[in-house]
């Protein structure tokens, strides 16, 4: 199967799709527009009008380390719901086994960013990367453990990790490793982070949950309906955009289908995305 990937300076940075799932843009958004911008069909809008939702993690690899960022659903999640869980094959086809990864980033404590973070091995609750630190900030783990929400992920796949020792606590401004390092993105949850990767003067944003869908970027006051509050949320997106724009970064949109990557552009009648269309972009 293919992978999108990207080259930035000297790491190299592989999407780990999961699934696609197209749900009506009211089911996502408080405050959608009416319509739907047509240059967003086919790649992000389907003929019927449905958003499109990527459901991925991404892998950054460099020569020190393999940082993998959200670990989506688990498996148990998707099949009742007839949706194939694409995860494990996609991992594989990057070259890389759960047991190389080093690092796991949870940009935060959602059921789609951090179901699989753990799995059950003969009737036990593991680290799906054993050998794996797994990185939240303190302000993240509070909220979950203070939360009830049907977003929220279920205690398999965060007690465990404290159980075995995997999980650390971090600032949300965190070195993870010489080139990736935690951006404080609060709103969406509290602890919510985006995870900024540098190389050789080249950089990228992976965004999380700061922006879910493009749309967002044309009009940063659209709200997610997800957001633990609204108004935190638009601020760190507002806020993450134009650090983008400054640095003539690249976009990695956790939920955004192919192309997931491109550049945000700013401009007088505001700001516009422009997608990385070829699958192999270098920074």
């Amino acid at each position: 199967m293919g992978v999108q990937h990207w080259t930035v300076g000297e790491v190299r940075i592989h999407a780990v799709l999961q699934a696609v799932i197209p749900i009506p843009a009211s089911r996502l958004f408080a405050n959608q527009p009416a319509r739907l911008p047509a240059h967003l069909v086919p790649d992000y809008v389907d003929a019927a009008g449905n958003i499109l939702m990527a459901i991925q993690s991404y892998l950054i690899e460099s020569a020190a380390a393999r940082v993998l960022v959200d670990t989506c659903f688990a498996g148990s999640f998707l099949q009742p719901r007839g949706i194939p869980d694409r995860h494990e094959e996609s991992l594989a086809a990057t070259g890389t086994a759960p047991e190389d990864i080093t690092a796991v980033v949870c940009t935060h404590l959602h059921r789609d960013h951090a179901g699989r973070n753990t799995v059950e091995r003969d009737g036990q609750w593991v680290p799906t990367y054993p050998n794996a630190d797994y990185l939240l900030t303190e302000a993240e783990h509070q909220h979950w453990c203070e939360c009830t929400g049907e977003d929220r992920a279920p205690a398999e796949c965060v007690v465990p990790l404290a159980q075995h020792d995997k999980l650390r606590l971090v600032d949300p401004d965190h070195q993870v490793t010489d080139n990736v390092r935690l951006v404080p993105a609060a709103g969406h949850t509290p602890g919510h982070v985006a995870v900024r990767v540098e190389s050789d003067g080249a950089v990228a944003y992976i965004g999380g949950d700061t922006v879910h869908h493009p749309i967002q970027i044309g009009d940063p006051e659209i709200a997610a309906l997800p957001d633990a509050d609204p108004g935190a949320a638009r601020a760190s997106r507002e806020k993450l955009l134009r650090r983008i724009v400054d640095e003539r970064a690249l976009l990695l949109g956790s939920h955004f289908t192919a192309p997931s990557a491109g550049f945000v552009v700013g401009g007088e009648g505001g700001m516009t995305w422009q997608p990385l269309i070829d699958r192999e972009g270098t920074r």
